[in-house]
């Protein structure tokens, strides 16, 4: 299995995912009032950030991470597809990205790669 992420520069297409979480963060706040009573008021999303590892098998995985970090660098939009729950396939804005390649390992590199919806797709 693998996805793509589609911006307007390039497509990046990653192999191998382990694992997708997401971490929806809001913006709750409490009023107490001197009478004791209480409200909460719901201001709505303020984060939704997808965080998706995995495992590539190439000789030299740097092209992938020199495009990856020039889309993160120049803030571009790019397109998630590909993924099995197709409520993820939407438009993010790459965080982060890191590469590891296990001690001992030849051709094997370990990606975690952090995305974030767009502000304006929250909702």
């Amino acid at each position: 299995m693998s996805f793509i992420l589609t911006s307007s520069s390039t497509t990046l297409t990653y192999s191998n995912p382990v694992t997708v979480t997401r971490s929806i963060s809001k913006n709750i706040e409490t009023y107490i009032f001197t009478s004791g009573n209480e409200a909460l008021l719901d201001r709505g999303k303020t984060g939704d950030i997808l965080t998706i590892t995995g495992i590539l098998y190439t000789g030299d995985p740097s092209d992938l991470l020199k495009w990856t970090n020039y889309v993160m660098d120049a803030s571009e939009t790019v397109t998630l597809s590909g993924m099995g729950d197709t409520t993820l396939n939407r438009d993010y804005m790459i965080m982060d990205i890191n590469f590891i390649q296990p001690s001992g390992t030849i051709n094997r590199y370990n990606y975690t790669l952090s995305l974030m919806r767009r502000y304006d797709d929250l909702g």
